[in-house]
């Protein structure tokens, strides 16, 4: 659910090629803002009937005039607890902070950096209160500060930025379903 895009082809390329019988259903779509999402993926979604889910929104609540932290908290809740009751896992996924690669407006850099952060805290502890994994994406990582990971609109990921998402991803399920 949330934004589509190349990490989710890989890791469910990835997955196809380890578990006989796989499906996916891809419903993620960009510009969309979580109740969006909510309110227009997570029916088809529940009605696929997954065993995995990925739940990827809020980003563009967070570059709005207000960020509306609550009702983005709600609708993460509202997806991911969703999911869990059907008995699927759910991965949150974070942001990587575009600011440290010098990207975003200047003027709007310091909002949106901070913006980012808490929009990542909040999916990380919606994750962690429903028993969920939370692929963070580490803003200590040398490769969030290059600017060669985003696409030509300056605010997605590319080729490369997708491929250590997706990378990054894997590895958060890897620690999730080992100990689980």
């Amino acid at each position: 659910m949330g934004a589509g895009g190349r990490w989710a082809d890989q890791i469910e390329e990835a997955l196809g090629e380890v578990t006989p019988g796989f499906t996916a259903l891809n419903l993620g779509r960009r510009d969309l803002v979580a109740a969006q999402v909510a309110a227009e993926q997570l029916e088809p979604a529940l009605a696929f009937g997954p065993d995995l889910a990925f739940v990827a929104a809020g980003g563009n609540d967070m570059l709005r005039p207000h960020f509306d932290e609550d009702e983005v908290r709600r609708e993460l809740t509202a997806m991911v607890s969703a999911f869990r009751t059907a008995g699927a896992d759910v991965v949150t996924i974070g942001l990587l902070d575009i600011t440290v690669a010098g990207l975003g407006p200047t003027r709007y850099r310091e909002v949106m950096s901070a913006r980012t952060r808490r929009l990542n805290e909040l999916a990380a502890e919606v994750a962690a209160a429903h028993g969920a994994c939370h692929a963070a994406n580490p803003y200590d990582h040398p490769v969030s500060a290059d600017p060669g990971i985003y696409s030509a609109d300056r605010l997605h990921l590319n080729a490369r930025g997708h491929a250590f998402a997706a990378a990054n991803t894997v590895r958060a399920m890897a620690g999730y379903f080992a100990s689980a």
